[in-house]
This record gives structure tokens, sequence and C-alpha cells, in this order.
């Protein structure tokens, strides 16, 4: 090691190395920079160098040039600016307001600065919408618009941010704050936030008493002058009837309204309103209102309604009390609140200690019942009579007359069923002996209390009940009589052999030639009148007679077989429930007589122009008298015949 070093060449600076922010490698010579060079400080170094091995040194120098660089930005001359401008002022816009100037440390290279704003009242995207520009240049800043200082929508101040920039815009940024202040300008008036205030004094007071403190607003600055100055006045004043006084008054500067008079009264004046004005110093005025309610004290006397109250009501049903007020009074009084308290005069009449007086919540009063009623009672059938009372003081004092009022209470009672029956004596005593049973029942009480006992009684009857039997049997026996009497004179007529000119009206069915029958019967009907009663006769089967349609002439023989023909149909409709009456008459007559087709009928037909026998109706009996005067032929006809 030691044979190297004595051999080799070693390096260093030896002078111009300021600030050291050089150095050097000892073994190679190689030089370099060992700090940052600060152009604005040292433009320039001059190194000395010394190279030795151990035996010679040899020196040499060396020249270094720093190069500027950017690497200062632009410093504004102060790091903020303040100006003020009047508010309002529209005159020779865009106006001047102040200019920004900036400095670039770099003083080799091109000083050229590039200035723009941002901030309030600034709109990049919206250039026109902005109250604020600059001269990108020179920095000169300049208003737009009016601009307006007072709330609610203004502003006393604009402060924003404005940055300058070195070469070009491009460079480094250095930037500053700026102000602008604005002056105040009378051009608001006072006013009022709600337009109208309350307040509120007790009536009765005295001269002065505070009722309220209005206050009015004016936004205007009020440091500047006398521009928001208010001074306070009544424009619209309550005036006292009777003396022509304003009740009111107020302290121009603090707005406090007091009272001007004493005793103001709520009964007859509630409440006031008032006008107040506001004005400042430059003249302008606003208007308000004050509303002034009177509080309300107890200088009234309540008043019932009504002198006498009357209601009826029922008794009450033994011991059972109805929870419902019976009555409810009213009462007046002026005053705004009252507490009011009822109560019974006590002795003030029969009946006080059976009912009660009760405080609703509306004020009114209602009476209950608190004892039962009983109509029964002979000091009760009358009803009751008492007084009640009134009194509006909390009831502490009973002796302050004046807060304190009467009224009387009727009360009727009406009568309930609510007592069991008993008999007036507890014994009867009738003609023969029966026995009897008595209830012993206490008043109002049932169940076990109450019980039955057996006696004997004897049955008597009293001489008005005796009369009234007596008068319904010869009612009886009259309406027997004459039931019995009709129904002999009926059997009499029915008897009776009708005259031959008696007008004879029948139910007649006329079963005729090629037809006929109940279809063609146009008389009333008798079988809706017939009831059958009992059981049915059994039906006997009868065989018509053989059809002989060859037939033409009826003979004696055809005579007999109808004979037996009509007394089977008789016998059928004797038995018929559904027959008409006995004089119900039904005609038979041969028919198709003289027809090439012959006759589908079980009777073989004949003419109407032959002679009939009847003469064998009469061994019939007087069921068929009828069917005789019908068929027989007349004492003219037998003449006629005679005589022909």
């Amino acid at each position: 090691m030691s044979k190297l070093w004595t051999s080799g060449v070693r390096y260093k600076i030896s002078s111009g190395n300021v600030g050291n922010v050089f150095a050097i490698r000892n073994t190679t010579g190689a030089l370099y920079v060992a700090k940052a060079l600060d152009y604005e400080k040292i433009k320039k170094y001059e190194l000395r160098l010394t190279a030795s091995d151990n035996f010679k040194e040899n020196y040499t120098t060396v020249l270094i040039n720093v190069r500027d660089v950017n690497d200062n930005p632009p410093v504004f001359e102060k790091s903020s600016y303040r100006t003020q401008i009047t508010e309002e002022d529209d005159r020779g816009l865009p106006k001047r307001v102040l200019r920004v100037t900036a400095s670039d440390a770099d003083v080799e290279r091109p000083n050229n600065i590039i200035y723009f704003l941002t901030g309030p009242g600034i709109d990049i995207e919206n250039p026109s919408d902005s109250n604020f520009d600059i001269n990108k240049a020179t920095g000169e800043i300049f208003v737009l618009k009016p601009l307006n200082r007072d709330p609610p929508h203004g502003r006393a101040s604009w402060k924003f941010t404005v940055f300058a920039q070195d070469e070009g815009g491009e460079g480094l940024v250095g930037f500053t704050e700026v102000q602008i202040n604005l002056k105040d300008v009378n051009d608001n008036a006072p006013q009022f936030p709600n337009g109208i205030a309350y307040g509120n004094v007790t009536e009765n007071g005295t001269i002065g008493m505070h009722v309220m403190t209005i206050k009015a607003e004016d936004y205007d600055d009020i440091n500047e002058g006398t521009n928001a100055k208010v001074i306070y006045s009544i424009e619209k004043n309550a005036i006292e009837e009777d003396t022509g006084l304003p009740i009111f008054d107020i302290n121009p500067d603090t707005g406090l309204i007091t009272t001007a008079v004493c005793c103001l009264d709520r009964e007859k004046t509630p409440d006031y309103s008032l006008q107040i004005v506001a004005t400042d110093g430059g003249g302008l005025k606003g208007t308000g209102t004050a509303s002034i309610k009177v509080k309300d004290l107890n200088d009234m006397p309540p008043r019932f309604t009504k002198d006498e109250w009357f209601v009826e009501v029922e008794e009450t049903d033994g011991s059972v009390l109805p929870e419902a007020p019976i009555l409810t009074v009213t009462v007046n009084d002026d005053d705004e609140i009252n507490n009011f308290q009822y109560k019974i005069i006590e002795s003030s009449g029969y009946g006080a200690d059976k009912f009660a007086m009760v405080k609703n919540a509306d004020g009114t009063g209602s009476l209950k019942v608190v004892q039962p009623l009983d109509y029964e009672d002979p000091m009760q059938i009358n009803g009751f009579r008492f007084r009640i009372q009134v009194i509006d003081n909390d009831g502490i004092d009973e002796s302050d007359k004046y807060h304190v009022d009467h009224s009387w209470v009727i009360v009727k009672l009406k009568d309930i069923n609510d007592n069991t029956p008993r008999f007036k004596k507890p014994h009867i005593e009738a003609a023969e002996p029966r026995l009897k049973y008595k209830c012993i029942c206490p008043d109002s009480y049932w169940g076990e209390s109450c019980e039955f006992l057996k006696e004997r009684q004897a049955l008597k009857f009293s001489t008005s009940a005796l009369a009234a039997v007596i008068a319904c049997l010869l009612l009886i026996i009259i309406l027997l009589f004459v039931y019995f009497s009709c129904s002999r004179r009926r059997s009499a007529n029915f008897n009776k052999k009708p005259a031959t000119k008696d007008d004879i009206r029948e139910n007649i069915i006329n079963y005729c030639d090629e037809g006929g029958g109940e279809n063609d019967m146009t008389a009333f009907d008798m079988k809706t009148l017939k009831i059958p009663i009992g059981p049915l006769p059994e039906l006997v089967q009868h065989k018509a007679p053989p059809v002989r349609p060859d037939i033409a002439v009826v003979s004696d023989q055809v005579v007999g077989k109808v004979d037996v023909f009509l007394d089977d149909r008789k016998r059928r409709v004797d038995i018929d429930p559904a027959s008409g009456p006995f004089d119900d008459l039904r005609n038979y007559a041969y028919e198709g007589c003289g027809s090439t087709s012959g006759s589908l009928s079980s009777l073989q037909s004949g003419t109407d122009d032959e002679p009939h026998e009847y003469s064998f109706l009469t061994t019939w009996g007087p069921r068929f008298d009828k069917l005789v005067n019908i068929y027989e032929p007349s004492k003219a006809q037998i003449e006629d015949d005679d005589v022909s």
C-alpha cells in the first residue's frame, strides 16, 4: 500500500470554491457540483486545482459559468391591496379601481408576466356576468357594474385573488389578495321586519307603564354618518274618549312605548292598534303597526243568566243514583279568565242536602243527585227549592260580595213504577169457601222478603157483576130463538111447490145437436159455491146403452133406456163433489139425426120435432118439480092441441 501511495497523483481544490458548492475526486480529478447553484447570487466560479505525487505539485485554474434558469416566480410589490369605491355608482363603467405590479428575479430571462383574477365576482366561464376584470399585461383592475352594499342581497366588500405568471403565462406563478370596500350611500329607508309588532299592558295600570319596544331596521351603514340612525314617532295614536288625550307615548331613540294615561279598561277596549313611523338621518321613512292587548284583571262580578232554574227529574229507583247531571247552569262574567266555584247554600230550602254542584271544564255548573229521591215521600212529592251560589275569586274570600252571585233552583219529581201493588184489605170473604193467596212484600223489595200465604175465602159477587151475568144469559136466549125461527121459515119455503109462473132461475147446461155442454153455458155457475160435506159415497159403474146410429126414430123401448140413463146420471151428479146445486138442470137430447156419418154419442140421435113424453118425471118426487114445470105442457098448450 505504501508503494502505491508514494507513486500515485492526488487532486484537490485549493481555492475559489465559495460555499463548497463543488467537489473533486482526489484519485481521478473528476470535478462535480456538490450543492445547488444560485445564478442570482454567484454567476461565475474560478477554481484553483492542485495535483501532487508527494514529491512535486502542479497547479491549474478552472472557470465555471452558472447559467440562469426560471426558478423564481413573479413577486407582487404588496402582499395585499385595498381600495374603496362608492356603492351603486354607475358612472364611467368599466371604471379603473387600482393597479397591481409583480416582478421576476430571473432578470436575465425575458420578463413576460401575465395577470389574471379568480374569486367572488369573477365568472371565468361567463365573463359578461363578472363584476371585475383585469388588464392581463398591465395589472389594472376594473369594476364592470354598479355594486350594492346593503343587505339582504348586497355586500359591504369584495375579496378576490390576482395571479401573476412569468414566461407569458407558462412559467412560475405568484399571487396577491385584493379587497374592494363599498362606501355607503343613504338609499334604504327604515323598515319593520314583520310589519307588525305585538305587546300587552295590564288594565287599571298607572301612567308610564312599559308596554313594548318596537324596532326598525335600516340596511345602510350605521358608521356612515346618520344614514342608519332611526327616530321613532307615533303617527296614529289611540285617543281617550273622555279627555281626548293620546293614550300611548314612545321614546324617539329606543322605540319604547309607554302609557300616557292611567286605568285602561279591558272590558271597554280590549286592544289597541298604533301606527309607528321610523325616520333615518336622510329623511327616509318606514311605517309599522304596534298591536297592544290589554291584559285582564278580575274586576267584574259573575252573574247567573237566570234568577230561577227549573228542572223536572224522575225519582230514583231505590238507592241507584243517576250519574249524569240533571241541570246545567250558566254564568256571565265580562272578565276574560274566570275561575268559577259553585255550591248549594245549606239550609236555603228543603232538599238542598240531596244535591251537589259540580264545576265543568267550560265554566258552567252542573247539578247532580247525591241522595235517593222518592216521589211517594209526602215531603218530596211537591219537589224541592233551594239556593245556589257562584264565586269567581277562587273561593278564598266569600265575604267579597262583589264577586258572588246567587240563584234559585226548583226541582220537580216525576213518579216511576218502583212500588209493587198491595191489596187494600188483607182479607176478602166470599159466599163459598175458596183458597186465597196473599202477598206481603215491603216496598221496593222482592225475593225472599216476599212470601205468599194461603188463606180460605168465600166467593162473593157484587150486584153489578150479577146483573151483567143475567143480561148475557138473556141475550143468548134471544139469539137462539131468532136462529131457530129463521131455520124453520127457510125449511118451509124449500118444501113449498113453486107456482107455474114462478120465475125459475137455474143453471141450465144444454147438451144439444152437434156440441154444447159446459162450454156454451153463459149463466152463473153454482158449482163454485158448493162445498162437499162428509165422505163421498161409493160410485157404481154402469154401462151406457150401445150406440145404434141406424135408428132414426125413438121408440118406447129407447125412452125406457133413457130413464135408466138419467137415473144413472142423476146418481152420479148427487155424489159428485164438484157438481152444481140441486137446481142445476142438464138437458140431454139426441143428436145426429139424419146424419149420413152417424152419431158418436152414447145416445141415439132423434129430432126435436117428434113428440116426447115427460109425464114420467112426476113420479120422481119433489126434487124434480122444476123439471116437471119445464117439460110438462101448460094448460094453454093442451087447449091449443085439443083445438087443433
